[in-house]
């Protein structure tokens, strides 16, 4: 998370700027960048200057005088390459072009109306915006739709400080899309949100330079440009919602680590869902998103590929849908190969019109240690490529040694989460080869070692909730088939 801190001030003596400027439809600018990133930007609003006219008070103004406001209201260090404070600034008009409603004049080079063309404008970019009241109230006359203009403008503009751009005249009306001519965007409209595509850079603002106020020159997003972002409209008013976790949240790239994912509904909801049995990153409707310490995004690439049956699955309060993924590879090698923190977050596309998106979750994958007798160990047994595929797709091998070597892994490295991990998926992968077997003394025996394994992780603290579910429900019912 990073905090920003946005000041407001004028340039213009007698402004009508209205109590809490820059909130829409009674949310303020703080909870929808709260949202929209996934809580990953705290914005705070500070308003103690906005009494105080900033020099030079002008009624039209051009880039050079906001240029010069925003640095003395922000006091920003000219070397800064990142920055918390920014500034919103509300001026008359904008003189080169007096229909403009808003502007993110702070480029970090020459803007494309400016007559001018000084060292200021090539300084830090992306540290504050500005808008214009004269021309809001030139075509919003009534009080009510004048607001409303001033809070969606100022969104707006925010929103290109963190460097977001509009969207293509395809998309639906959001935060982004220019204002309207004739009238204000209400609630009706569904313009008050973020697009997805918009949501999916506002997560990585503090980890990224590319949406981090002065990181970045306007437009440069860097390899975030060429992200395959989904550009579908959501809709998290109602429905079901999506949520992720991975436990444990710091191992070794080897280690084998499972995403839990769950679908529910909003507390209080009373409503059922069926959403496209397509929660696998198998499905192309599904997508896990990892976002690396070096700030690049990418989709993680499953080693499987589906299509979907047309199977759905119910989700209301008191059915929700859990699963577990192993993601600590996918195809081509290992998922982490970067020692470091980490971001993953979740995208399920479960209709034409619902891309349900969710939480961030940060892990951190530890560095290497080669001089460590105990790593060496534990990447000697993890990494075998039996081992791995065991763990993966939990099918026992054929040779009895395979599973014995991960049997006396298990139990040389007692209560730790990879030990768990193992003993898990020797229990589930037993049990369904116990299944297949036509030798019945071969099968039961089988069994009874699946029984065992789960036995032993049966409320261990080293497996999330679901998988303890899951060893219980097989406990029970001596199925594979969960």
């Amino acid at each position: 998370m990073i905090a920003i801190r946005c000041i407001l001030g004028s340039v213009t003596d007698g402004l009508q700027v209205p109590d809490s400027p820059i909130s829409v439809d009674d949310i303020d600018a703080r909870q929808w960048f709260s949202d929209a990133s996934g809580q990953d930007i705290e914005l705070t609003i500070d308003d103690t200057l906005l009494g105080d006219t900033i020099r030079p008070s002008l009624r039209d103004v051009e880039s050079l005088d906001l240029h010069r406001a925003l640095s003395k209201l922000t006091n920003n260090p000219s070397s800064a390459t990142k920055v918390q404070r920014i500034g919103l600034i509300f001026a008359g008009s904008y003189k080169p072009k007096p229909t403009v409603l808003g502007l993110m004049f702070d480029w970090g080079k020459k803007f494309a109306f400016d007559r001018h063309d000084t060292s200021e404008f090539h300084g830090v970019a992306r540290e504050g915006c500005a808008i214009f009241l004269d021309a809001i109230r030139q075509i919003r006359p009534q009080e009510d739709d004048y607001r409303r203009q001033i809070g969606f403008t100022a969104i707006h503009e925010l929103g290109h400080v963190f460097n977001l751009q509009h969207p293509d005249v395809s998309e639906p009306p959001s935060f982004m899309s220019p204002s309207l001519q004739n009238r204000a965007y209400t609630s009706q409209d569904g313009a008050y949100r973020f697009l997805t595509s918009d949501q999916q850079l506002l997560c990585q603002c503090s980890q990224s330079p590319y949406i981090w106020p002065g990181g970045s020159t306007f437009r440069d997003l860097g390899p975030l440009a060429a992200a395959d972002f989904a550009s579908s409209e959501i809709d998290n008013s109602d429905g079901p919602v999506l949520s992720i976790d991975v436990s444990p949240r710091e191992f070794w790239p080897f280690e084998p680590v499972e995403l839990d994912v769950q679908l529910t509904v909003k507390s209080g909801c009373k409503s059922w869902y069926r959403v496209p049995d397509i929660v696998d990153p198998g499905y192309e409707q599904f997508t896990i998103w990892i976002q690396a310490p070096n700030g690049e995004v990418r989709k993680y690439r499953s080693p499987r590929h589906y299509c979907w049956n047309g199977n759905r699955i119910t989700v209301s309060a008191a059915k929700p849908f859990y699963r577990d993924i192993s993601i600590f590879v996918e195809a081509g090698g290992y998922t982490f190969n970067q020692a470091g923190t980490h971001f993953l977050h979740a995208t399920l596309q479960a209709g034409s019109k619902r891309l349900l998106v969710s939480n961030r979750v940060e892990i951190y994958i530890r560095p290497s240690r080669p001089n460590d007798a105990k790593y060496r160990r534990m990447r000697d047994a993890l990494t075998k490529p039996s081992h791995v595929r065991l763990m993966y797709y939990r099918r026992a091998s054929s040779s009895q040694r395979e599973t014995k070597v991960l049997e006396e892994f298990s139990n040389d490295f007692g209560k730790t989460n990879s030990a768990a991990a193992v003993r898990y998926a020797l229990g589930r992968a037993n049990m369904k080869a116990a299944e297949l077997v036509k030798n019945r003394k071969r099968s039961q025996e089988l069994m009874t070692k699946a029984s065992r394994q789960l036995e032993e992780v049966s409320g261990s603290p080293f497996l999330s909730e679901h998988r303890l579910r899951v060893a219980e429900r097989l406990l029970s019912s001596d199925s594979g088939t969960a």
